[in-house]
C-alpha cells in the first residue's frame, strides 16, 4: 500500500471533519440532487434552491419566507460541491457570493411560480363558484 504525498496529507489534515448539523445538511442536498440525473453542479445548486424555497412558501401557506427560512436554505447550498470547492479554493467568503447568487435566482422563480399557482386557483375556484350558479 502506498501512503499518499505528503503535500495530500497534510491538506487532508487541514480540512475538519463535517459537524453534525453540516452532515444533515449535506444530506438534505444529496437528496434533492440525486434526482436531478446528468446536470450540471450549478444548475443542480439552482434546481435544489428552488425546491426547497417551494417547499417552505408551501408549508408558509404561500406566505413569504422569513430571513431565518431564506437562511436555513442557504445553509443547505453551502454544503453544495460547488460551494465546498469554492470555499476550499478561494475562501469562505467566494462560498458565500457563490450561494448569495443562486438564492438571488431561485427566489423570484419560484415566488412567480407560487404566483401563477395561486392566480390557477382563484380562475378554477371562481369557474366552480360560476358552475354552481347555473
Amino acid at each position: 500500500m502506498q501512503k499518499a504525498p505528503a503535500r495530500d496529507r497534510v491538506a487532508q489534515s487541514k480540512v475538519p471533519a463535517p459537524t453534525e448539523e453540516q452532515r444533515q445538511r449535506r444530506e438534505v442536498y444529496q437528496r434533492y440532487a440525486s434526482k436531478l440525473g446528468d446536470r450540471s453542479p450549478q444548475e443542480c445548486d439552482l434546481i435544489v434552491a428552488c425546491q426547497l424555497l417551494d417547499k417552505l412558501i408551501k408549508a408558509r401557506g404561500g406566505h413569504t419566507l422569513t430571513q431565518d427560512e431564506l437562511d436555513r436554505v442557504g445553509r443547505v447550498l453551502l454544503e453544495s460541491p460547488t460551494s465546498r470547492e469554492l470555499k476550499q479554493s478561494q475562501g469562505e467568503d467566494a462560498s458565500i457570493a457563490y450561494v448569495t447568487e443562486v438564492m438571488g435566482k431561485a427566489q423570484p422563480t419560484v415566488e412567480r411560480v407560487q404566483r401563477d399557482r395561486l392566480a390557477e386557483q382563484a380562475e378554477r375556484s371562481q369557474k366552480k363558484d360560476q358552475g354552481m350558479e347555473l
